[in-house]
């Protein structure tokens, strides 16, 4: 969904300029909280599917003890 949408209005004016004026960082930024909207679609099969637990080896995460 992400990959067709800047295929469709990605040559916009407004998103060169965006580019052209911001930190990469904040442009790194925008795109992610673009796909949030719509991430949580994609992401219900995996948590029902324990996929996480799975790769939670791969993934180490900081835990308060």
């Amino acid at each position: 969904m992400q990959i067709g949408m800047e295929y469709a209005i990605g040559g916009l004016v407004i998103f060169k300029y965006i580019h052209a004026h911001l930190p990469l960082t904040i442009v790194s930024l925008l795109v992610v909280a673009s796909a949030l909207p719509a991430a949580h679609w994609f992401m219900n099969d995996y948590i029902r599917s324990d996929f996480f637990q799975d790769v939670a080896i791969g993934f180490p995460i900081i835990v308060r003890v």
